[in-house]
């Protein structure tokens, strides 16, 4: 044990989460609305180098960006697919299925050579807690990962 004496009194500090990060010299914000748990959420990327939408992303892996999510105690895990939806186009029907969304191959089959600097992608978020977004994105053949933490409210 150590004790320290004179020690300054700490203020409660609230944790924020930030929504934007630099990754692999590209600039990435994330927007979402207060994710609530149970309700289908959607979270947006967009992608810029200095200061410039970048619209040169390419597909990986045949989507628009792959993205893990997991939650912080590690009781609960899910994979899901950027998908592009155009300003001006209908959003595809989103589907549930045993509390998660299910994606179409409709989603994934209508991707262009290049797009951006916008991608979407839809999930449902089981329990209130931190989680870490992680996304992978692939521009000029380089895929640059990115990571964020959420706060899901109850």
């Amino acid at each position: 044990p150590v004790h320290v004496a004179g020690a300054p009194v700490q203020s409660a500090q609230t944790a924020e989460y930030p929504t934007t990060g630099t990754f692999g010299g590209y600039e990435v914000a994330l927007k979402y609305a207060l994710p609530v748990v149970g309700k289908v959420e959607t979270i947006q990327y967009t992608i810029t180098k200095d200061g410039q939408p970048v619209t040169n992303l390419e597909q990986y892996l045949s989507a628009a960006m792959h993205i893990s999510v997991v939650k912080n105690d590690f009781s609960s895990f899910m994979h899901i697919h950027g998908e592009l939806h155009p300003p001006g186009t209908p959003l595809p029907p989103i589907l549930v299925k045993n509390g998660q969304v299910v994606h179409s191959m409709a989603m994934m089959m209508n991707i262009p050579a290049r797009f951006g600097p916008t991608v979407e992608a839809h999930l449902i978020f089981p329990s209130a807690g931190l989680y870490t977004v992680w996304g992978e994105f692939k521009v000029s053949g380089k895929v640059i990962p990115t990571a964020f933490t959420v706060r899901v409210e109850e």
